[in-house]
């Protein structure tokens, strides 16, 4: 039986519409045992990494990250099978607000707007994906990713401090604070930001399309948001730098 850790940082505000997700899913996955761990943190990097520090000792196998305001559907356990194998898959979910583009990132290869993303507007809707990035909103990742990315991170963060000491030590400060694993830093959110992080090890970050999961705003932004606008043809491509829109 797969132990998996079901991961919700929150800022105090959790509705029962959320846990009855949850528990839909959990009976529809029967073979997986779950333990759930809230951490109320309004800085939400830091609430992940709480997160991963609270679990890690825990010996789950998978981390799944189930934000708050994401309603995930029954057949959301499959993540959790999908991660075992492959490492990060994530589930479809909409930004809140128009044009209601999916939480899932492809790198903006044009020179003016480097290391930034565009939301992928052409997202199949079914099937497995690979892209460069995704929201955090429902992520199932294998546990053992946290300790690879902590090995290769820290010595590269040590190396990057001393080479900027002799010219800054107060950024020199800052930069050996970096977490391996999430940081909301001024254009990047913690989401990205990890996904960059997986890069940088060869990890792929995976995209099921048949999980398409519900945002919650003043109404659930679902999957025919978006399409509404595609189909009307009133899409426009929207440059994202901060992880999505939560």
């Amino acid at each position: 039986m797969t132990v998996t850790a079901l991961c919700t940082p929150h800022g105090g505000a959790v509705i029962p519409d959320y846990y009855r997700a949850i528990l839909e899913m959990q009976v529809a996955w029967p073979q997986h045992q779950f333990i759930q761990i809230e951490v109320d943190m309004m800085i939400v990097g830091k609430a992940r990494n709480v997160l991963v520090n609270t679990t890690l000792p825990l010996n789950a196998e998978v981390l799944f990250w189930v934000d708050n305001d994401t309603l995930i559907p029954p057949n959301a356990g499959i993540l959790i099978d999908q991660a075992l194998e492959l490492g990060v898959v994530s589930g479809v979910y909409y930004n809140r607000r128009s044009p209601y583009t999916p939480q899932v990132y492809i790198k903006a290869t044009e020179p003016e707007v480097k290391n930034m993303y565009w939301p992928d507007v052409e997202l199949p809707d079914t099937g497995m994906v690979r892209r460069d990035a995704v929201g955090a909103g429902c992520l199932a990742m294998r546990a053992d990713l946290f300790t690879k990315l902590q090995d290769a991170w820290v010595p590269r963060r040590t190396a990057a401090a001393e080479a900027i000491r002799k010219f800054d030590p107060g950024i020199a400060e800052i930069v050996e604070l970096l977490s391996p694993w999430f940081e909301f830093l001024d254009r990047k959110g913690e989401d990205l930001y990890i996904c960059e992080r997986l890069r940088d090890i060869g990890q792929d970050v995976w995209v099921n399309c048949d999980i398409q999961c519900k945002h919650l705003s003043l109404i659930a932004i679902e999957q025919a948001h978006f399409k509404f606008l595609v189909d009307s043809g009133m899409l426009k491509k929207a440059l994202v730098g901060v992880g999505g829109e939560r």
